[in-house]
């Protein structure tokens, strides 16, 4: 990715510098069944899928979280926005939740960038983390007509993925989820369950995840059968 031409429509050409990068492959989800019901409380099923995304992470020298994003397997333009960390901040302390969604939901042209600026901001919240400097962050997606829809969960989960590798924060899969979740609700303003973050978090090939869609617990997995016409019984 790092060498392509400053032509290539991603604009990946100079994003970063020379230093290290942080990179998190999230796998896409399936709704097998529930769905809708993620926002109600009720058992779903879930499986991932071999596509996905990556998110892409570099520290910076200044406090500014830039953050880029492009859709792959059709033309389309990136889309880029930066927040400045002290916009996260209120006196001496941070700012609240409605302090942050209010900030990200001013612009609608930039409310995208509230997956990944409020996950950072929840992180920052939750657990006992500082951070002196800011990033650079590059969100390389599947457009929604290669996995039937957007995956703000897998976008939110990889900029914490990347961020608990590189501030070495050793947060597990459930944490990493319910903080994906916190900044959903809280930050992004959908009054969603944790479906969507436990999928890919703690999903794996082959099988069905089954969990009751408001706390995040696992009811059972099985196997399935993958490929065309793939089938699972559940019991």
């Amino acid at each position: 990715m790092l060498t392509k031409p400053n032509s290539d429509a991603t604009g990946l050409a100079g994003f970063f510098n020379g230093g290290e990068i942080w990179v998190a492959r999230v796998p896409a989800r399936l709704d097998v069944m529930g769905g809708i019901a993620d926002y109600s409380g009720a058992n779903v099923c879930e499986a991932v899928l071999g596509r996905g995304m990556l998110m892409a992470l570099q520290p910076r020298t200044d406090r500014t979280l830039r953050i880029r994003t492009v859709q792959v397997g059709r033309s389309s333009l990136p889309v880029e926005t930066r927040i400045p960390l002290d916009y996260f901040s209120s006196g001496d302390g941070l700012a609240g939740y409605a302090e942050i969604r209010a900030l990200c939901q001013a612009n609608p042209l930039v409310n995208w960038a509230s997956y990944i600026g409020g996950s950072i901001f929840t992180l920052l919240k939750e657990e006992p983390v500082k951070l002196p400097y800011g990033f650079s962050l590059f969100a390389v997606e599947r457009g929604a007509d290669e996995c039937g829809h957007r995956e703000f969960g897998a976008v939110e989960v990889g900029t914490l993925c990347c961020l608990n590798a590189y501030l070495g924060l050793k947060l597990d899969p459930a944490r990493i989820a319910r903080l994906c979740q916190m900044a959903e609700n809280h930050v992004v303003g959908a009054p969603c369950g944790i479906m969507d973050q436990t999928a890919v978090t703690s999903g794996h090939e082959g099988r069905l995840r089954i969990s009751f869609a408001g706390p995040a617990r696992c009811r059972a997995k099985c196997r399935s059968r993958t490929g065309p016409g793939s089938w699972a019984s559940i019991r």
